[in-house]
């Protein structure tokens, strides 16, 4: 599966997508986005991020994978 999460999306909050094993391809088109801890935590399937963002902040663990 795969998401795109719309530029009108400026904040990931913290375990948002946590454990979502079906979760294979990340799209962002925001033009400024915060992705906050453990957003991506464990998903264990995901291959690709796509980042067409300029201002991006990431907090430290925000992809972690077990």
């Amino acid at each position: 599966n795969k998401i795109t999460i719309p530029s009108s999306v400026t904040e990931i909050g913290t375990s948002a997508f946590y454990l979502c094993s079906s979760l294979k391809k990340i799209t962002i088109h925001s033009p400024t986005i915060s992705i906050k801890d453990n957003a991506f935590n464990s998903c264990s399937n995901l291959k690709q991020i796509f980042l067409f963002s300029p201002t991006t902040s990431i907090n430290e663990n925000a992809f972690v994978f077990l």
